[in-house]
């Protein structure tokens, strides 16, 4: 038995969309809307979930996935179907730290804690300024506790995540921490991921150790600082 949409599901799609376009700038409103029902209702396209939208509690409604819907009810609020970047691109991520993922095929940074997988290219942070300008804006971004309690949804971008996450990755293919490959000394760089990542390939990614701010960089021992790519 299929239950019925509501409208106020429908405009919480609606708007799902617009915000992912700010993640998927490429990818058509239809696509876009497409991901963002799948994601809040479990349905399989945006034309599905108008077609049950004030359909009759006995009504039988062919689908794809055949996934119930969660509707909103007396005995609580709507609780959407998240939607993580590898359920529909169908690729793991090479490195996670909380809800931020690395995928090295697409050299694409996600953060999954959202209401909509949000995406950020890795070759976008080529510069101490490039850095530091995207994790002030991670830094202002949040939602109000009613929607963290309501969606289950992370309250904020996980700043500090995101930053170890990106620390380690430098760990990986520069033998140096973050700071000695974007900042050492104080200085300006410019990082080449292409060239790093090419290079050494994706085995030379390591599981983040989660105590290793713990316990130190001797869980780590920096060999050679590959200069030729910072330049």
């Amino acid at each position: 038995m299929s239950k019925c949409i509501t409208v106020a599901q429908i405009e919480q799609v609606k708007i799902a969309a617009k915000r992912l376009k700010k993640s998927f700038p490429d990818l058509s409103h239809t696509r876009l809307l497409d991901i963002a029902a799948y994601s809040i209702l479990g349905v399989a396209s945006y034309h599905e979930a108008q077609t049950r939208l004030g359909a009759s509690p006995g009504d039988e409604i062919d689908d794809v996935a055949r996934q119930p819907v969660q509707v909103a009810s007396d005995q609580g609020p709507l609780a959407p179907h998240k939607c993580h970047y590898s359920g529909y691109t169908h690729l793991q991520p090479a490195l996670s730290v909380g809800h931020w993922h690395f995928f090295f095929e697409t050299r694409e940074l996600c953060f999954d804690g959202e209401y909509v997988p949000y995406v950020y290219e890795l070759d976008r942070l080529r510069t101490t300024g490039e850095l530091l300008d995207f994790t002030l804006q991670l830094n202002k971004k949040f939602w109000p506790k009613d929607e963290v309690e309501r969606f289950g949804i992370c309250p904020d971008y996980q700043v500090k995540e995101f930053l170890r996450l990106i620390d380690w990755l430098c760990y990986c293919y520069f033998d140096t921490h973050i700071q000695g490959v974007f900042s050492p000394s104080g200085k300006h760089m410019t990082v080449n991921w292409e060239a790093a990542l090419q290079e050494r390939g994706v085995s030379a990614i390591k599981p983040f150790p989660y105590d290793f701010y713990e316990t130190g960089e001797s869980l780590f021992k920096p060999v050679l600082k590959r200069r030729a790519r910072i330049q």
